[in-house]
C-alpha cells in the first residue's frame, strides 16, 4: 500500500510539474494595448481553424474514395486498369 500512495505522489508531482513548465498557456502582453493586433491574432486563429476543419472534411471524402477504389478494384481489377490508364496518362 505505501508503494501505491509513493508512486501516486511522484506521478502527481511529475504531472504538476509538467503542467506547470509545458501546459500553461503562453500570454503575450500587448505592446501599448495594441487591440488591432490582438484582433488580428484572434482572426488568424479562427482562420487556421476552419482551414484544419476543411482539410479533415476533405481528407475524409479522400478517404472513402480510396476505399470505394480499394472494393471496386477488387470487383473489377480489368476496368480499374483501364481508369488507371486514364488517371495516370490522360490527366494532368
Amino acid at each position: 500500500m505505501k508503494q501505491i500512495r509513493i508512486f501516486l505522489f511522484l506521478f502527481g508531482i511529475t504531472f504538476a510539474l509538467a503542467y506547470f513548465f509545458f501546459g500553461k498557456p503562453r500570454i503575450e502582453p500587448l505592446e501599448n494595448g495594441n487591440i488591432q493586433k490582438a484582433v488580428m491574432i484572434d482572426s488568424l486563429t479562427n482562420v487556421i481553424d476552419s482551414l484544419k476543419h476543411e482539410l479533415y472534411v476533405t481528407q475524409t471524402i479522400v478517404d472513402r474514395y480510396e476505399i470505394a477504389i480499394a472494393i471496386y478494384k477488387d470487383e473489377n481489377p480489368k476496368a480499374m486498369e483501364k481508369l488507371e490508364y486514364i488517371l495516370y496518362t490522360q490527366t494532368e
